[in-house]
């Protein structure tokens, strides 16, 4: 005599009745899930796998005291000693620990970031020397950028967005004719909490210069920095004309045409030249040469 057990009778080989919440037949859909088990599998063998140095998410290190230069520095027993053989090796999304210290010469002065979004920190908490590690506690000196009047800091030109960012450094002592320490032309980087002084640009932008669009700075500091036409510590270039109001008296009935004075204008509301237009004179008059000494508007020239 043969018994029956939730719908099905032993001995059987009929399945479980679906109505109990089971399928009828389970050896299919196993089947399709090993098969696609098995093919993302295949997806993953045959990817190709990042060089190394190329990897995203890599942490470089970059030591100006006790690092080397070389095709294979960054890594923690092996540091860099300038930013910019750590930012060629670098890639997007990448980070560079910029060790305490006075980082000056070769690979140090006119650091280009290529365009890759990358963030620069100085870090104060890390001690030098690979034995010493990671623990805090170690040097306490600020982490500096220093030109030494050889040249600019830092260079943004190749589109950088705002994760390309620098953060906790110092830029000392850069020259250049525009933007002594940082000069963006067409990118947005980040720059939080960097200290700029005595950066010196002989036209415009001590510290910071930008064409088209600039940096987002955050909680930056600007001391003795200076520009021979304006912008001691950030200038931009020409974007507007301001033309300055008459005098009640000179627009009187009767009263002759007064002078127009126009000035061209950088992002930050500074003048970049005094432009004076007299009122209309004759044809003769009007083909003179310019005076000496007549102002010009201060034009970047990259």
């Amino acid at each position: 005599m043969r018994r029956r057990r939730g719908g099905v009778e032993v001995g059987t080989t009929a399945t479980v009745d679906p109505d109990q919440g089971l399928q009828r037949d389970a050896l299919p859909r196993v089947r399709a899930i090993r098969a696609r088990v098995a093919s993302w599998a295949l997806v993953l063998l045959l990817a190709p796998l990042p060089s190394v140095g190329q990897r995203s998410g890599n942490t470089w290190r970059v030591d100006c005291i006790d690092g080397q230069d070389s095709k294979t520095c960054g890594w923690y027993e092996a540091p860099c000693r300038s930013v910019q053989a750590a930012l060629d090796r670098a890639a997007d999304g990448d980070r560079i620990d910029l060790l305490p210290g006075r980082c000056s010469g070769k690979g140090n002065v006119g650091v280009d970031f290529l365009g890759k979004q990358v963030v620069l920190v100085g870090r104060t908490d890390l001690v030098h020397g690979a034995a010493q590690g990671d623990a805090p506690g170690g040097a306490r000196d600020v982490v500096e950028i220093d030109c030494q009047g050889a040249g600019r800091g830092l260079i943004f030109r190749s589109g950088e967005g705002g994760a390309a960012e620098v953060r906790d450094l110092t830029v000392r002592n850069c020259r250049a004719a525009w933007g002594a320490a940082v000069l963006a032309e067409n990118a947005a980087p980040t720059l939080r909490r960097v200290a700029f002084a005595g950066n010196r640009a002989e036209r415009a932008g001590g510290a910071v210069f930008w064409r088209v669009r600039g940096p987002r700075l955050v909680d930056c500091t600007f001391s003795g920095n200076s520009a021979g036409s304006y912008g001691p510590d950030q200038a931009s270039d020409t974007l507007a004309l301001r033309f300055a109001t008459p005098p009640p008296a000179a627009l009187r009935p009767g009263a002759a045409m007064p002078e127009l004075a126009v000035e061209a204008v950088d992002a930050f509301g500074q003048a970049c030249a005094a432009l004076r237009r007299p009122r209309a004179a004759p044809a003769a008059a009007a083909r003179r040469p310019r005076p000496p000494g007549a102002a010009r508007p201060e034009m970047y020239r990259g």
